[in-house]
C-alpha cells in the first residue's frame, strides 16, 4: 500500500525540510518535492511537522494522493508586518515581532493538508 505526498508550499515555510511521519516511519520532504511512501497496515496516521509549526495528523488510506499548501492568509499577515514595522527598529523589537509570528503559527497552524485524490 502507498500515498503520494506533493509539498506545494511556495516560498512560505522554505527553509526548512518538513517531517512526515506515517505509522511511526519518518520520511523528509523538501519544498516542492512530491514523494511516494509505502505502509503495511490501513489506515495508517500521517504527521506533517516542520520546525516551529503545529503537528498536523490525517487518516489515510491506499492510494491516497496528498497536498501540502500554506494557508493563503498568512501571506497577508507578513506582508502586513512589513508594511507596519517601523524602520529603523530596534533589535528586540525585531525579536518580538519574530517570537509573535512564531506563536500565532503554532496556534493556529500553518498548512493546509488535503486528500486531493483518493
Amino acid at each position: 500500500m502507498h500515498i503520494t505526498i506533493h509539498r506545494n508550499t511556495g516560498i512560505m515555510g522554505a527553509g526548512d525540510s518538513m517531517k512526515i511521519k506515517l505509522n511511526g516511519q519518518e520520511e523528509k520532504l523538501k519544498l516542492d518535492e512530491t514523494n511516494e511512501i509505502f505502509f503495511p497496515e490501513e489506515p495508517a496516521v500521517l504527521e506533517i511537522n516542520q520546525f516551529g509549526t503545529k503537528t498536523v495528523k490525517l487518516e489515510v488510506n491506499d492510494g491516497d494522493t496528498i497536498e501540502i499548501s500554506h494557508k493563503k492568509w498568512l501571506t497577508w499577515i507578513n506582508f502586513l508586518l512589513l508594511l507596519f514595522t517601523p524602520w529603523p527598529t530596534t533589535l528586540y523589537f525585531c525579536v518580538g515581532l519574530f517570537l509573535l509570528f512564531c506563536i500565532y503559527n503554532y496556534l493556529f497552524g500553518f498548512y493546509n493538508v488535503a486528500v486531493i485524490e483518493s
